[in-house]
């Protein structure tokens, strides 16, 4: 893929091709990384999986998209990035072991 085919903004099976695999590689990564919330003060984790949630599904758009970021943006919609800060705070409100058995 070359400099001047993006700049062209037409979307051809190379940066399609490329498109895919970096998103591929970023799924990995967000795989690896959330791994890691639980070593995250407690405190410092809504912050992070409201980050990683709204950018992982940024990189879902694209790849829903089939990979086309030259004629549209992706984008995560304001509803859903509401749900996903109500649930990463509602979600560091429940202590780990507080919720009582029925």
């Amino acid at each position: 893929v070359t400099e001047s085919a993006l700049k062209a903004g037409v979307m051809t099976p190379a940066i399609r091709a490329l498109l895919k695999f970096e998103t591929d590689r970023a799924q990995e990564y967000y795989r690896q990384a959330r791994e890691l919330i639980p070593l995250v003060h407690r405190e410092g984790r809504p912050t992070l999986q409201i980050m990683q949630r709204i950018y992982h599904g940024i990189l879902n758009s694209i790849v829903s998209a089939d990979f086309d970021v030259l004629t549209r943006r992706a984008r995560v919609s304001t509803p859903r990035k509401l749900a996903i800060v109500v649930s990463a705070w509602l979600g560091s409100k429940v202590a780990p072991g507080s919720r009582r058995r029925a």
